[in-house]
């Protein structure tokens, strides 16, 4: 038997609430750059798409992204760009990084640039819930085993079994930020090693498994179920 099917975990923590800002055809914030050659035209074309997918300009713009300080076409697209280019998933792929660094230089703050935004955004609050049982599934536990590592990770699961209170642990933790089971459960394991209110033993054990922590497979898949109002 799974050894994570031996304990109760509760199926999912108390919803977190945030209001959210999501914007919907963010890629026409480009009709501003003017391509001057067919390379230019695909390249722009290719972030037109990515930007008018609501989800990928969430992931990357952040949710605390606000377009309010901007009022022209120029600063708005820059704020954008930057954001992208500060962004992991833009990080972790090297050509569309360049591609934005690129074109950042050319956003104009005059002409077209200085033309009024029309992008205000789309507020919604944004519930999550975090199934647990599911978060530590995601652990090779025939990998933990080669490496020694199953008492660590029964202690683990044996906090979270008896001990872990969500409106107590997850304070300061922002789940927002993060997306998959292995995002969650190793930005969850530091939150929890620098709280006072976990053991020495439980802290121990979970640096000695934050390293296999996995961002593949089990790991890269969704941690969360989302309810979004409108």
């Amino acid at each position: 038997m799974d050894y994570c099917e031996s304990f109760y975990l509760p199926k999912q923590n108390e919803p977190g609430s945030k209001t959210i800002r999501l914007y919907k055809n963010l890629g026409n914030t480009l009709d501003i750059l003017h391509p001057q050659n067919g390379e230019e035209a695909q390249q722009l074309e290719a972030l037109k798409k990515l930007l008018d997918n609501p989800d990928f300009a969430y992931d990357v713009l952040g949710p605390d992204f606000d377009s309010s300080p901007y009022k022209t076409k120029g600063p708005f697209l820059k704020a954008v760009f930057s954001a992208c280019l500060e962004s992991p998933q833009v990080k972790a792929i090297p050509n569309l990084h360049a591609t934005i660094s690129y074109f950042l230089d050319l956003i104009p703050s005059y002409g077209e640039g200085a033309d009024p935004i029309t992008f205000i955004g789309e507020t919604r609050t944004q519930r999550r819930h975090l199934d647990m049982a599911a978060l530590f599934k995601a652990f090779d536990q025939k990998l933990l085993r080669s490496y020694g590592l199953w008492e660590q990770y029964k202690q683990v699961m044996n906090f979270f079994a008896t001990k872990f209170n969500a409106a107590l642990h997850f304070q300061g933790f922002d789940m927002f930020v993060y997306n998959t089971r292995g995002e969650v459960l190793e930005a969850l394991f530091r939150h929890l090693m620098g709280l006072d209110n976990v053991s020495f033993d439980v802290k121990d054990a979970m640096s000695r498994l934050i390293r296999f922590v996995p961002k593949t497979g089990p790991g890269d898949e969704p941690a969360f179920t989302i309810i979004s109002d409108k």
